[in-house]
């Protein structure tokens, strides 16, 4: 899937080189880029990416990051040119199957976000991963959606949507205080934080190493990503469903004014009660539910 290409390269070392899309940073590489964009290859510039020859960092810009992706059939291939979708920001704005407003966006990893010049991925609950230069990083960073300015979304024609939205992770609940860390070893991986009892996690790959004697679940809890002993995640089974009769914000609390609005869930759309009427604030009766990967809280008056 694109949203879990592009988490993994967030993790990766990067940095960002306009025209590049995930090839080593080279002295060959800068000089030809160098020589084709001279307004965007400084000396400074150049300097600082000579420092990071042979340390294993990739090149890369915005719109590179889903070439990467293309290029490399997710990761599976080696980087092969492909003319047919060698696209910018707008180019990949003017291609798209189907866009709208992010203030509409659907919860659906691997959309394309958008703002003039620039775009990401969108990755999951709430969160974008893109190739940027500046306040947010140098590379291919994980940011928050929210405040970062971008104003559509898009569906690209070489995604297969449907099975983006149907590929939801599992979601589990921690059964005692356990450590994330960043790999899939309690001697190696290093601690994040250590997530309370009674927490929900969404579950990216189900068993997905053996090492120190345990098996380890790759996870999410609020936004960071990393390892976490299977034996202290049981899987949350879901009692009921229920189906939105109008687009429905779903939101990090059960209030209009305090709870920060994720995204809007589309009308028809059926979601997961973890906990029907699980609070009364602001004129409306809450539902904790699970939409996709996220959980959150949905006013039950427009819920059937």
């Amino acid at each position: 899937m694109l949203a879990d290409f592009c988490k993994e390269k967030a993790k990766a070392k990067s940095v960002y080189m306009w025209g590049e899309y995930g090839r080593p940073v080279t002295e060959r590489t800068i000089a030809a880029k160098a020589k084709r964009y001279p307004l965007r290859y400084t000396e400074k510039r150049q300097a600082k990416l000579r420092n990071l020859v042979g340390k294993g960092y990739i090149g890369c810009d915005c719109g590179g990051l889903y070439k990467y992706f293309l290029w490399s059939d997710g990761g599976k291939a080696p980087l092969r040119y492909r003319k047919a979708t060698d696209r910018n920001a707008s180019g990949m704005y003017s291609s798209a199957t189907e866009r709208g407003k992010i203030s509409d966006m659907p919860e659906i990893p691997g959309l394309i976000l958008y703002m003039p010049g620039h775009c990401g991925v969108y990755v999951g609950n709430g969160y974008a991963v893109e190739c940027t230069l500046g306040a947010f990083g140098d590379g291919i960073v994980r940011t928050p959606v929210r405040d970062r300015g971008w104003t559509h979304w898009l569906k690209m024609p070489e995604i297969d949507y449907r099975e983006q939205a149907e590929n939801a992770h599992v979601l589990k609940k921690t059964v005692d205080a356990v450590a994330l860390r960043s790999e899939p070893s309690a001697t190696k991986g290093k601690r994040h934080f250590y997530i309370p009892e009674g927490t929900l996690v969404t579950v990216v790959r189900e068993n997905a190493a053996e090492a120190d004697g345990l098996v380890w679940d790759e996870i999410e809890c609020d936004g960071v990503g990393g390892f976490c002993a299977g034996k202290y995640l049981r899987r949350v089974e879901i009692a009921k469903t229920k189906t939105t009769t109008d687009a429905l914000a779903l939101r990090s609390e059960p209030s209009v004014t305090s709870g920060e609005r994720f995204f809007y869930i589309p009308r028809g759309k059926e979601v997961s009660v973890l906990e029907e009427k699980a609070a009364v604030a602001d004129g409306y009766t809450w539902d904790k539910i699970v939409f996709n990967e996220t959980v959150g809280y949905a006013a039950d008056e427009f819920l059937f």
